[in-house]
């Protein structure tokens, strides 16, 4: 039997460093693109209250609330983000899921009973960024319970006039591209669990 050995030369220095301008421009190029491609890939949602004054008749959960220029317009900029509308009837429901009118009010006690319903959907997210501007701090609460429960991170924005829905999408566009959250500060953002 016949053994063929093949022998490769390994590449020098010389081969492998750039030596010029340009091949350092390349190189770089390069290497700032294997640290997108390490990037992780996170499942990032947005979410917001309910309104207050609903239609009389069934209708997709974001034009059901007929009078909250909120929910449309945080429905209108969610770009490729799933939108969520925390409901103190039903839960944590997708934006264009129909859902029928109805008289009930969010509180702690409900806030608690939601919860579990809440984190069964938002464990299949990375990170939820909870658009909440003037909403009652039972449905924050909802959300803290509910991520303590699935262990998922979220970002509260609110409190007009310093947040905003330009924020929401700043942080979301960060953790994709990133995989953290945007440098600058955002004044209006709170970060439930906090971590070190």
């Amino acid at each position: 039997m016949l053994e063929i050995f093949v022998f490769l030369r390994m590449p020098s220095w010389r081969d492998i460093l750039p030596t010029g301008k340009w091949e350092t421009q390349q190189l770089g190029a390069q290497l700032r693109g294997l640290r997108k491609m390490m990037v992780p890939l996170l499942h990032i949602a947005f979410g917001t209250a309910c309104g207050e004054k609903k239609l009389d008749a069934p209708a997709p959960m974001h034009r059901l609330y007929c009078k909250s220029p909120r929910i449309k317009a945080i429905y209108s900029r969610k770009r490729d983000f799933p939108l969520y509308i925390l409901s103190a009837e039903y839960g944590l429901v997708e934006a264009d899921e129909t859902r029928a009118p109805y008289d009930r009010r969010m509180d702690l006690e409900r806030a608690r009973e939601l919860a579990p319903a809440v984190a069964d959907v938002l464990k299949d997210f990375d990170w939820f960024i909870f658009f909440n501007p003037q909403t009652p701090m039972e449905y924050t609460q909802c959300v803290k319970w509910a991520a303590d429960l699935c262990n998922v991170r979220v970002a509260f924005i609110g409190w007009w006039p310093l947040g905003g829905l330009d924020d929401c999408l700043l942080i979301a566009d960060a953790l994709k591209e990133t995989g953290r959250l945007p440098e600058n500060q955002i004044r209006s953002l709170e970060v439930y669990p906090q971590r070190t």
